[in-house]
C-alpha cells in the first residue's frame, strides 16, 4: 500500500496551498503552489517558519502557530495577497494516529470575491457596521462607522 504517495497525490490536486510544521515550527512538508504568499519550494523543508515568517508577510505566525499546538485549538487569519487578492490562512493542530499533537497544518484559501463583496456591501450600508473577530478584535468596519 503506497499511503505516502496517494497522500502526496491527493495534496497536489486539491490545489490549496499546504504546509505542514514540527513542534518545533520547522516545515516538514509543503505542497507547491505558485503566486501566493504561501509559494514554498522543496528547498523550503527542514527550515523554521521563523527564517521564512517575513517572506510570507504574516504577522504573529509563529505566536499564533505556538498558541494552536498549546491549546489545541483552531485560528484563522485574513492576508492580503498578491495585486489585491485576499486569504483566509487557517492553522489547526496536527495530530498523531493517536490523537498526540504533533505539529501545526496550515492551509491558505482562497477568500477574494468574499471579501471583495464584503467591502462593497460595508460602502453601502446606511448604518454602521463593525466585524470583530472571536476575541473582540476589529476585523473590518465601514466608513459610517
Amino acid at each position: 500500500m503506497q499511503l505516502g504517495g496517494d497522500l502526496d497525490n491527493i495534496l497536489e490536486s486539491l490545489n490549496i496551498p499546504i504546509i505542514l510544521l514540527g513542534l518545533d515550527l520547522r516545515i516538514r512538508r509543503v505542497t507547491l503552489m505558485e503566486d501566493t504568499p504561501l509559494a514554498l519550494t522543496p528547498g523550503d523543508v527542514g527550515r523554521s517558519i521563523l527564517d521564512i515568517q517575513k517572506r510570507l508577510g504574516i504577522p504573529d505566525l509563529e505566536e499564533t502557530a505556538l498558541e494552536v499546538i498549546k491549546t489545541s485549538s483552531y485560528k484563522e487569519i485574513e492576508i492580503p495577497g498578491k495585486a489585491g487578492r485576499w486569504y483566509k490562512l487557517r492553522l489547526r493542530p496536527y495530530k498523531s494516529a493517536r490523537a498526540k499533537i504533533e505539529g501545526v497544518v496550515l492551509a491558505l484559501l482562497d477568500a477574494d470575491v468574499a471579501k471583495r463583496a464584503l467591502l462593497q456591501l460595508q460602502d453601502v450600508m446606511d448604518q454602521s457596521l463593525v466585524i470583530l473577530d472571536s476575541d473582540l478584535r476589529v476585523q473590518s468596519a465601514n466608513r459610517r462607522f
